[in-house]
């Protein structure tokens, strides 16, 4: 089942849109795959990505970025970032549930220059274009080659609606993290004597 972000009117998210233009895209829409979805998951995926962009992680420490891969076919792949709040020493860790593409740039020398407080910032889009960007630059580095009948990138891009593209921006790099949903436990730890 295809899912597709199509206006239901033509005062869509406080712009106007003509109502000619509006009709002709809803026609492609229906021509293309045979019906209007029934709701539109956009204002979720604005409401995450906000929310995740408020998140403040200025000057948290990084202790440690893990990728956790699907181990079989169903299952799925979660990135998880370990952040040190020392001026109220708090331990957060941030996981990203249901990851379809990870990009993890990194200079380690800078990001302990910068330390202990090498944390910049949170960013996050539900833009679609922004997404299907990422996945196919992903592509080439996937190391094989499929038959177009077989080739995953089509239901990937399928999915893209479904998804956010999360940034954790840090002083030294980024990582880049196309996931359906994030969380963020905080513990609190006491200091060592």
């Amino acid at each position: 089942m295809s899912v597709c972000h199509v206006p239901q009117n033509p005062d869509f998210q406080g712009g106007v849109i003509g109502r000619r233009l509006f009709h002709l895209f809803k026609e492609q829409i229906m021509r293309e795959f045979g019906s209007l979805p029934s709701t539109i998951p956009v204002q979720k995926a604005h409401k995450t990505t906000s929310d995740f962009a408020t998140i403040d992680v200025h000057d948290d420490t990084v202790e440690g970025v893990s990728f956790h891969p699907a181990i079989k076919r169903g299952s799925k792949s979660k990135v998880t970032v370990d952040l040190f709040r020392r001026w109220t020493n708090t331990h957060r860790v941030m996981t990203f549930n249901d990851c379809a593409n990870v990009e993890f740039v990194i200079d380690s020398d800078v990001l302990v220059g910068n330390a202990p407080n090498n944390t910049s910032h949170l960013e996050a889009t539900a833009e679609i274009a922004e997404i299907e960007a990422l996945m196919r630059r992903h592509k080439r580095s996937w190391n094989v080659a499929y038959q177009a009948s077989i080739d995953p990138m089509r239901m990937k891009i399928e999915q893209a609606p479904k998804r956010t593209l999360f940034r954790v921006r840090f002083f030294g790099g980024t990582l880049v993290v196309l996931a359906r949903s994030f969380k963020i436990r905080r513990n609190a730890t006491t200091l060592d004597p």
